[in-house]
């Protein structure tokens, strides 16, 4: 019993310091931008090789299924490590500005410490999104590799899906910056559909 109520002290305790560095920090903000944008840049990235591989008649769904799972994949770990590298410099440079204008040593504080938390969530956040984004838009392929839907309805159910993404995203930004969600909602629907036509141009 009383490991019980020490393992949930813990946890609650763990809950609050999250809570505290999130907003010491203002991760929400940074990582809600980053998730949106590196999850649009996801699903416009398989959209692209998709329609390209439709076009171009190499449309085999073992070659879209594993150059998309590879493109994903290259799209996470760069993105991991481009937003470390790029939200390490801002947030120390941050920090070095405090410093001089508190005349303090902020080393070790709770604000380094917040900080920290922020750069490696932001980076993980960077990276899961466009894999989470692409791995639902492949999963069509993968029913067509076992026989369960054909070559044209996994294309198919797949731009449904990239197109409900894209809805998705532009909605969610719409409500977060205080806008009409369904205008956001279909303006970026419409933008990615048309990056898309535009791919399926360029292949053909």
């Amino acid at each position: 019993m009383k490991l019980i109520v020490k393992i949930k002290t813990w946890l609650n305790n763990l809950k609050f310091k999250f809570k505290f560095y999130s907003r010491l920090s203002e991760l929400d903000e940074v990582a809600r931008r980053y998730f949106v944008m590196n999850a649009f840049d996801g699903v416009l990235a398989i959209l692209g090789l998709i329609a390209g591989a439709h076009i171009s008649g190499n449309a085999n769904p073992r070659v879209v299924l594993g150059s998309g799972l590879g493109l994903a994949l290259a799209m996470s770990i760069s993105g991991f490590s481009g937003a470390y590298i790029a939200e390490k410099a801002e947030r120390s440079r941050q920090l070095r500005e405090i410093e001089k204008a508190l005349f303090i040593d902020i080393d070790g504080t709770m604000l380094d410490k917040a900080m920290n938390l922020s750069v490696v969530l932001t980076a993980f956040i960077n990276a899961i999104a466009p894999l989470i984004t692409s791995m639902l838009a492949l999963v069509p392929y993968a029913l067509a590799i076992s026989n369960i839907i054909t070559l044209m309805e996994a294309f198919t159910l797949s731009l449904l899906v990239i197109s409900l993404m894209l809805f998705t995203l532009g909605y969610y930004l719409g409500r977060v910056i205080g806008r009409t969600p369904l205008r956001y909602g279909l303006i970026t629907l419409i933008i990615g559909l048309a990056v898309g036509f535009l791919v399926m141009i360029l292949a053909w």
